[in-house]
């Protein structure tokens, strides 16, 4: 979904097909839930528009990234450029955490992002609370979790997304405050 109106489209294909089904006979539910995946930087713009007709989002993090850095993560020659917690990236998946909230919708992070410490330290300290994630990430994950006292952290990095971490990447801030934790990244 790169617009609004795309996804009402889908919406509008979904309807006319539970329609189809249910005349043919076919017992279907009565609601189905719908909802997009923000991965293109353009739907960041539409967020106001999109999240009133929407029953969920998920924020698929590796496009969203890679379509923000313009670097593709796999290409050695500018996979440097892909820090998918780097501050432009963090506001942007703030923005839309913060916009679902706003319009009272559930949103995830899906892909690979939510399945590494220190991402999901920087995560959760800007409100993302369902993490998808690889079962073999789900143990290290919830160990941080359940060691974690997630306010100093969601302070600095409020502050860093407001002034700029002076210098400090996001990641090299986290990573000195799971250390004052003795939290296991």
């Amino acid at each position: 979904v790169t617009e609004v109106s795309e996804f009402r489209h889908a919406r509008l294909v979904v309807e006319k097909e539970r329609e189809r089904l249910n005349r043919s006979g076919t017992v279907v539910p009565e609601r189905i839930e719908l909802g997009a995946m923000v991965e293109v930087p353009s739907l960041l713009f539409e967020l106001d528009r999109l999240l009133p007709e929407t029953d969920f989002v998920s924020i698929g993090s590796n496009d969203l990234v890679q379509f923000l850095t313009a670097a593709d993560r796999a290409n050695p020659r500018v996979a440097r450029n892909y820090d998918p917690i780097a501050l432009p990236r963090l506001r942007a998946i703030r923005h839309v955490v913060s916009s679902a909230k706003a319009h009272d919708v559930p949103v995830t992070m899906c892909g690979e992002l939510a399945g590494r410490p220190i991402e999901a330290l920087a995560l959760m300290a800007i409100g993302m609370t369902r993490l998808s994630m690889g079962p073999s990430s789900i143990g290290p994950i919830k160990e941080m979790i359940l060691s974690l006292n997630l306010k100093p952290v969601i302070e600095a990095v409020e502050a860093a997304l407001a002034d700029g971490a002076n210098g400090v990447t996001i990641r090299d801030l986290l990573t000195e405050l799971a250390d004052r934790q003795n939290l296991p990244i």
